[in-house]
């Protein structure tokens, strides 16, 4: 693989050659290259304003189209992604905001009874964090998704080495 080259880069590269052919099904939902190209340029308009080439961002929410092209947008950038289980609690996340040195977290208002952002919010508040919270989802574009945040302490973002692009 030539050097520099993302992955993002390969999804424009099948829009450009197959743009209607189907790239990603979530839950019966097809989504061909051109649709997932356009929605990762959006949320990398979207993401762009809010984190740096190497910070690390978490995604903490299910499988969907908006998670797909938060982690692809973020590729994109050059930031590192750091998903994280949503099973997890929020005192489980707490652990992993301090170890992987997020810089901002990307979750969804809501999913299977639970409310991802109010529990990031006050388990950013619970540990003196302040960070943006990115309210993603697949009922409205990136350029809309809210940006919240939690009160606390500002930490300096810590930047990655230069080619990581996920920390799991």
């Amino acid at each position: 693989m030539p050097s520099g080259l993302k992955i993002v880069d390969l999804l424009r590269h099948h829009a450009d050659l197959t743009p209607h052919r189907v790239a990603l099904r979530i839950d019966g939902e097809p989504r061909s290259f051109a649709e997932l190209v356009a929605g990762v340029e959006r949320a990398s308009a979207r993401l762009s304003a809010l984190v740096d080439p190497g910070s690390r961002v978490g995604l903490w929410f299910h499988n969907c189209f908006a998670w797909v092209e938060s982690f692809l947008a973020l590729d994109d950038i050059g930031a590192v992604s750091v998903p994280v289980n949503t099973r997890l609690t929020g005192s489980e996340l707490q652990v992993i905001l301090q170890a992987a040195q997020l810089s901002a977290l990307i979750t969804t208002p809501s999913y299977r009874k639970r409310r991802y952002t109010e529990e990031a919010i006050a388990t950013l508040e619970a540990a003196g964090r302040a960070l943006p919270v990115i309210e993603a989802s697949d009922a409205q574009p990136a350029s809309a998704w809210p940006v919240l945040h939690s009160g606390g302490q500002r930490e300096p973002v810590v930047a990655s080495p230069a080619g990581v692009f996920c920390i799991q």
